[in-house]
């Protein structure tokens, strides 16, 4: 096997990893919202829903990227950066109020948007992603 093939090999297999990464933080994510979706201070009573959504179209979506489908990744970011707007809301609300957001709703809340935003954050830096669903 020739020496360009092995860095070939490497790199797919690094961003297989990635996608993978990204998988879990996603997942991880979701576990949190769904857990916050069950607090009575919960402002968004349809947010179960739209976190099991979330589940279906991130898995569809890693999957077309694993698949090397182009178009894949950048919907996928652009739908993560709309629910990590809309998991925003609670939050936002909370400080209106004067709440303290440390409490554990608030802290599973924001959680889950860090967890979304570092996954989002993966598909959009790594460049190892970028050549593999490019290629």
């Amino acid at each position: 096997m020739s020496e360009h093939h092995h860095s070939h090999l490497y790199r797919e297999r690094q961003a297989r990893l990635l996608v993978c990464l990204v998988f879990v933080l996603l997942r991880a994510a979701d576990a949190l919202v769904i857990y916050y979706s069950f607090f009575p201070s919960n402002p968004l009573p349809f947010l179960r829903g739209l976190t099991v959504g979330s589940v279906l179209w991130t898995t569809v979506l890693l999957g077309g990227v694993w698949r090397r489908q182009v178009w894949a990744r950048y919907f996928l970011i652009g739908v993560n950066w709309c629910f990590i707007a809309l998991l925003s809301y609670p939050l936002l609300l909370a400080w209106g109020r004067s709440e303290p957001a440390a409490s554990s709703p608030y802290l599973l809340i924001a959680g889950g948007l860090l967890l979304y935003t570092a996954g989002n954050t993966i598909l959009i830096r790594s460049r190892r992603i970028r050549h593999f669903a490019n290629a």
